[in-house]
């Protein structure tokens, strides 16, 4: 059952790296680079929880349009 339980760990973890890219990502749409998340991860009091929901709640920014000749 030892390779049963290892396939399970090793699938949670692919599952748990995807999941942090994706938020990455939509963070970054955002206007939220990895720095500033750290940031806030570090901040007294703040938990992982309360990081993503403040991202995520943050609407998208619009984006910039070249200006007309």
């Amino acid at each position: 059952m030892g390779d049963e339980e290892d396939k399970e760990t090793m699938f949670q973890e692919a599952a748990k790296r995807a999941w942090v890219r994706v938020f990455i990502r939509e963070a970054s749409k955002r206007g939220y680079p990895i720095e500033n998340i750290v940031a806030l991860l570090d901040e007294p009091g703040m938990t992982a929880e309360a990081v993503v929901e403040r991202v995520l709640s943050t609407r998208e920014p619009k984006p910039i349009r070249p200006p007309r000749r």
